[in-house]
């Protein structure tokens, strides 16, 4: 069993670092449907590949013109269909380009938004895959930076754009079909295997410019067996999972219950890193309570079995993977590219089916770039930095946390309609089928948040505010846009 201490968290991510701007001239973005619109993919593991398929099947006159990844073999097979584009390393060697109009930025998220900030300093607008930032801190300078040079930039959570997604809000908040809205819980349970822990260091692999590749993040010793995509799980270069799947269902859901733009009033969240002697630091189980304006959500995170030799991840309701509406006359179950609603007595009301935005999200940042017009944009990047946020925050709620009591989760009992009971009981009974309690997770106080600056207020919050910026390592600092 592992917890990942807050003084670990400290050594990669606290502190105020200095940070400097270097303004570029800006570029025009393509106007004319036209006119051939130049891109280049930042990061090509394998997301970079999908999204530059996604473009590439849904928008018309775009040619693919650099690829920019520290594995150099990454870059050449994600651009293997365009041997007559650039192939680098650090991708800032593509950015004095003026024939280039636009950037996918798919690296690892540690690199996100000083990359997205980069390109937009260079005159390119940006597409950047989510969760947008490390800390919340930094993905307030990446919408900075969209004002400050005029740039149009879209989050990469795709299912924005699908149709059902407005349909879905009209359904519940005009047309009130299920009634008013009481709770909402949010789910991502499932499986993943334990990335392994080696006793030396790894050997950074020969063909990985790795200075490039750590970028803003601090130069620590790797114990994880993968070098590639495993970096999701540390904290210095990643988010964990609430990061990588949690941004989608909790913006999903936080989208069709709040529809705006803002931060939670408070938050208590919890939970650890059980049962894998690994390497990993961020959580396999995850439990957060959210207290809005409208409605309490609550969100349930597991990827570890909910026993030994079990193919589940945990009891919840409603979908693996998604989110449920709790109203006076039924429920909304949502996940990706769907969702169903549910009178009290179980009877489906009426189903939404959609394509899950794959395509339509890229093509709609497309329209917005040749328009120039970021009312267009389904995921504009201010609305994204807000989701975004909401995730960061639950990190920095479990890290801020202290060993699990009763007493502590009680704090909020009754304010949820029963769903942060149902939560931490199903927690207790998947511990319990490991011959351990929740006394080995970690839990946060309700801390509240201040609505203008999205900073902790009241006493004891040093900690946690410390967490909203991170110390970047020297060369990579991203630069304070307020």
């Amino acid at each position: 069993m592992k917890n990942f201490t807050r003084r670990q968290f400290l050594g990669v991510s606290a502190g105020l670092a200095a940070a400097a701007t270097v303004a570029m001239p800006g570029r025009i973005s393509a106007q004319n449907v036209n006119d051939r619109v130049n891109m280049a993919v930042i990061g090509c593991g394998v997301r970079g590949g999908q999204d530059m398929g996604d473009f590439e099947r849904t928008c018309q006159n775009i040619d693919f013109t650099g690829f920019a990844d520290p594995d150099m073999g990454r870059a050449k097979n994600t651009g293997r269909k365009h041997p007559d584009a650039a192939f680098v390393a650090d991708f800032r060697k593509l950015l004095d380009d003026d024939n280039l109009n636009a950037v996918i930025v798919t690296t690892p998220d540690h690199w996100h938004c000083l990359a997205a900030i980069l390109a937009m300093q260079a005159g390119k607008d940006v597409y950047v895959e989510k969760p947008l930032a490390h800390t919340p801190w930094e993905g307030r300078q990446v919408v900075n930076a969209a004002r400050k040079y005029d740039k149009i930039c879209q989050m990469g959570a795709q299912q924005f754009s699908d149709v059902i997604q407005p349909q879905i809000q009209k359904f519940v908040h005009e047309d009130k079909a299920l009634g008013a809205m009481k709770s909402v819980a949010v789910n991502h349970y499932s499986i993943r295997q334990p990335i392994g822990k080696r006793e030396t260091p790894m050997q950074i692999p020969a063909e990985i410019d790795y200075d490039t590749w750590l970028g803003p993040a601090q130069d620590l010793p790797l114990y994880r067996n993968n070098f590639h995509y495993d970096w999701h799980w540390m904290w210095n270069t990643g988010t964990g999972e609430m990061g990588n799947w949690g941004v989608h269902v909790l913006g999903d859901a936080v989208n069709n219950t709040l529809n705006t733009m803002t931060f939670p009033k408070s938050i208590m969240g919890g939970g650890a890193r059980l049962f894998y002697n690994d390497a990993g630091e961020t959580p396999n189980l995850h439990f957060v309570y959210f207290e809005t304006k409208n409605v309490p959500i609550v969100l349930g995170l597991s990827t570890v079995p909910d026993a030994p030799g079990s193919r589940s991840a945990g009891k919840h309701v409603g979908a693996g993977s998604g989110y449920v509406i709790y109203c006076e006359g039924g429920q909304l179950r949502g996940q990706r590219g769907s969702a169903v609603a549910v009178d009290n007595d179980g009877k489906v009301i009426r189903e939404f089916k959609g394509n899950s935005g794959n395509g339509t999200h890229q093509k709609n940042f497309m329209d917005a770039v040749r328009a120039h017009d970021r009312s267009l944009l389904n995921l504009e990047i201010e609305k994204a930095f807000y989701f975004a946020t909401w995730c960061n925050l639950a990190n920095i709620a479990f890290l801020a946390g202290k060993p699990y009591t009763d007493e502590v989760a009680e704090q909020i009992k009754g304010q949820t309609g029963g769903r942060w009971e149902e939560l931490i009981g199903n927690m207790k009974e998947l511990v319990g089928n490991y011959n351990v309690t929740l006394g080995e997770t970690m839990l946060s106080q309700q801390m509240t948040i201040d609505p203008a600056t999205g900073r902790f207020v009241g006493d004891g919050m040093d900690f946690a505010n410390s967490l909203l910026k991170r110390e970047y390592r020297k060369g990579f600092e991203v630069p304070d846009l307020d």
